[in-house]
């Protein structure tokens, strides 16, 4: 198993071993789960595309959120994004719209 704490171990083990980070992390996964990386993968698969889910109803609702407190400033954040009305830059706003949703 790969150990490593931070990010400069991170580096080298990938150095060391010629992989890519994304390997590494697939295969530490792997082994603390005891699945395949394959598993591991289709796993992540999914989770992705329910986080794509979650994002599209997020944006795409003008609801608040169960508690209330949330919910509405998403899909504003998202309509300033796809209009360029940001000061942060299209990739910033969009990486906020989605984080409030």
């Amino acid at each position: 198993m790969f150990k490593f704490n931070d990010s400069v171990e991170l580096k080298r083990i990938a150095t060391e071993h010629d992989m890519k980070i994304s390997e590494i992390a697939v295969a530490h996964e792997a082994e603390l789960e005891e699945k395949s990386n394959h598993e591991i993968i289709e796993k992540m698969k999914i989770s992705l595309e329910v986080m794509r889910e979650n994002i599209k109803v997020g944006i795409d609702s003008s609801l608040p959120s169960i508690g209330g407190l949330i919910g509405t400033s998403a899909k504003a954040m998202h309509e300033y994004h796809k209009h360029n009305k940001t000061l942060s830059g299209k990739i910033q706003s969009k990486a906020i719209a989605y984080a409030l949703q």
